[in-house]
């Protein structure tokens, strides 16, 4: 992180999203892609895919509203948990075997993944060109395209994009519309996204 972004953060204190923990690449291209037509990225709203717990916290400490997105980990960080202000979101894969008990210590979080108690579940997959699939969110269904992505990357990526998406004030319909042009930065232009020049860690390193 460059020393003019941290300046940013300090005098505006912006919303950020933060994602650590594998597949931190795919997941920050689906969050991008549903918050982009909302949020002026890297200016009102900036998104991360960081692993380095004390560039993590500056953002926390430095935001108005910061999402926190952990992924499949090694070691939950209840660290950066329990710093997170009562404006502050937390967003966890429901299915990471590491996952413990952890929407205690944030003031609001909900979870991703295919299991039943996931705030955001995955249904109906059906694959052909491209993988289809329904989110499911608090009694409303939503279906989802991606075009030629097959694997289950993906599938965690988009449900990463609706959960934050909707902390954030999307509707299901406008989240999956936008999950339409999903694809993999490795597949695609890459975007500013503020750090689509770092390498995306996929472990988080306490420091």
């Amino acid at each position: 992180m460059d020393i003019f972004t941290k300046i940013k953060f300090i005098w505006k204190k912006p919303k950020v999203v933060i994602i650590t923990g594998e597949g931190g690449d795919c997941a920050k291209e689906a969050i991008f892609q549903v918050l982009k037509e909302r949020f002026k990225i890297g200016s009102d709203l900036f998104i991360f895919a960081l692993s380095n717990s004390k560039e993590i916290k500056f953002l926390i400490k430095n935001s108005s509203s910061p999402v926190l997105v952990v992924a499949n980990i090694d070691a939950f960080p209840f660290d950066l948990v329990e710093i997170l202000p009562p404006q502050g979101y937390l967003v966890l894969n429901f299915d990471d075997e590491t996952k413990p008990s952890a929407r205690g210590f944030a003031p609001r979080s909900c979870a991703f993944g295919f299991g039943q108690g996931a705030d955001f579940r995955v249904s109906d997959i059906r694959q052909n060109s491209g993988t289809n699939f329904k989110i499911n969110y608090q009694g409303n269904v939503v279906p989802v395209w991606l075009r030629g992505l097959f694997d289950k990357e993906h599938i965690y990526a988009a449900l990463a994009g609706a959960a934050v998406g909707a902390t954030l004030g999307l509707n299901l319909v406008e989240i999956s519309q936008a999950l339409k042009n999903y694809q993999p930065l490795a597949e695609t232009k890459k975007h500013d996204i503020m750090d689509a020049r770092r390498p995306t860690a996929i472990k988080y390193e306490k420091r």
